[in-house]
């Protein structure tokens, strides 16, 4: 399995304040649509070095609901 990749932040829609949720992550540079994945999520992937977090975004905006479950299941 290739290294997961973050590329962009995911931000929490119902939020007034700038409050980041995660990060769409991919494997594949052909996979366009990527997985949610919350912060606590994202830590435990770079714990065991399957995810790397980019400098950048290759995306505008993300955002989803504050009551939103990431793709945990798919990429852990």
């Amino acid at each position: 399995m290739d290294k997961w990749i973050t590329i962009n932040n995911v931000w929490i829609r119902d939020s007034s304040s700038k409050e980041q949720y995660g990060y769409v992550i991919r494997n594949n540079p052909k996979d366009h649509r990527g997985k949610i994945v919350s912060m606590d999520t994202a830590k435990q992937m770079v714990e065991k070095d399957i995810l790397e977090i980019s400098n950048w975004s290759y995306l505008s905006a993300c955002s989803v609901p504050r009551d939103f479950i990431d793709d945990a299941k798919e990429v852990l």
